[in-house]
Formats: structure tokens, sequence, C-alpha cells
């Protein structure tokens, strides 16, 4: 069996606040593990945390409608501050909940972000924590100059990508 280990907590950008709880200590993403979300608009998050996972990982998450009390990842949508999430991931599993379908969003970017390297691991760790997030600034974005250089499409899919990856 291949045994993998918890990534360091090292988003970027910077949360504003991380905490761990308990150090080595993971919770442990694998192909029985279902997702359910508990806010309607979120059905686009769960198919981009499912693509990544099929392309780098060989697996899906099972989405439910009423999950087990363990093994799960829960994402809800409650009012706070504008594009901020909250993710919270214990030895029952991960919750994330955004201000928005976008702060869900940016939780899952973060989640993905704590994933190890991409191999033949069909258990992912990710270690326990508690992680508040908010934009720090009103605007923050890359520009790309086409007048210039000129891209391929895939190149322009690869950078949105990565976009999204800093939650610009």
């Amino acid at each position: 069996a291949l045994i993998v280990q918890s990534q360091e907590i090292n988003i970027i950008p910077e949360p504003v606040s991380v905490r761990q709880p308990r150090i080595h200590a993971s919770f442990y993403l694998n192909v029985g593990t279902q997702i359910i979300s508990e806010s309607s608009g979120l059905e686009n998050s769960i198919s981009y945390l499912n693509d990544y996972l099929y392309r780098f990982y060989h697996f899906k998450l099972t989405p439910t409608s009423i999950a087990s009390r363990n093994n799960v990842i829960h994402l809800n949508v409650k009012q706070t501050v504008p594009g901020a999430y909250i993710m919270s991931v214990r030895e029952d599993g991960i919750t994330i909940t955004g201000n928005s379908p976008d702060g869900v969003f940016y939780g899952i970017q973060s989640l993905l972000q704590m994933l190890p390297v991409p191999g033949a691991a069909y258990r992912l760790p990710v270690a326990y924590c508690e992680i508040i997030d908010y934009p720090r600034f009103p605007y923050r974005g890359m520009h790309l100059d086409c007048g210039r250089h000129f891209f391929n499409v895939d190149f322009i899919k690869k950078y949105i990508d990565f976009i999204a990856l800093h939650k610009m």
C-alpha cells in the first residue's frame, strides 16, 4: 500500500486565519467519500472538484442528498463577508461554508492546494485545520498581453485555471 503524508498548509494567497488543532492528524479523502450540497447553486463547484480529482487521482466523489456521518464533504452557503469561506477539516470529514457559491468555490481551491502531489494514491490525506479567509483587497487579477504574443486556446484555459486556483 502506498502511504502518502498530508501536505503542509501553504495556501496561496495566504488565508486570514489558519489553525491546526492537531498536528500530524489527517482526514483521508478517498473513493468512498461522499459530497453533499446543503445549498443550491453549488453544482458547478462539485463538478469542478470531481473533474479535478478524476484527472489527477483517478476517482470521483459520490454526490448525495443524505450523507453518512463520516467520510463526507459538506458544502453550504451562509451570508457573511462577500467572497469569504470557512473550511474545517476533522476526523469525520470536511465542511466548506461560503458567503456565496463563489466563496464555496474559493474554499474548494484551498482544499485542492492542500492535497498531495498527484500520483497513484487512492487515499488523499488532508491535514486537520480550521481556515477562515476573505478577500483583503477590493481587486486582484492578472494581465495577459495578447497584443504582442498570441496564445492557443489550451494555454488560455490553463491560464484561467491558474487564476481561479489563486482566487482571482
